[in-house]
């Protein structure tokens, strides 16, 4: 969380997960300008800018300094994901998340991109 100063308290910190990181108790929303797939022979999902789409994420709440974790979870240093700030539609407004999406070494070295039933990797489950 970060000091917001135009309110004097702590602003939440979210991370709109649409996969491994979805713990499915948190509240849904959507994000717009993505597709989800399956990049290649993997068993995971990954975000990919997409025009006219949008994907099912769950919107959770972080710690500024968990953010690290799962950039190391994510291998954003090694080009499989990057972290990107994102708005989220929910049923309560819309909110600013960090989002995963397809890092340069997942595109360059999968072949194909298998689309997700309804953008929601939780029709996979």
């Amino acid at each position: 969380m970060g000091w917001d100063k135009s309110i004097g308290r702590k602003s939440m910190t979210y991370i709109a997960a649409y996969g491994t990181l979805r713990k499915y108790d948190n509240e849904k929303g959507r994000v717009r300008g993505y597709r989800l797939v399956v990049p290649g022979n993997f068993h995971f999902p990954a975000a990919i800018p997409y025009k006219d789409e949008e994907i099912t994420v769950e919107l959770n709440p972080v710690e500024e300094w968990e953010l690290k974790g799962f950039d190391r979870y994510e291998n954003v240093g090694g080009g499989l994901y990057k972290r990107k700030l994102v708005n989220v539609k929910t049923e309560d407004g819309e909110h600013e998340a960090w989002m995963y999406i397809a890092g340069d070494a997942m595109v360059q070295y999968s072949n194909t991109f298998k689309k997700v039933p309804n953008n929601d990797w939780e029709c996979q489950m």
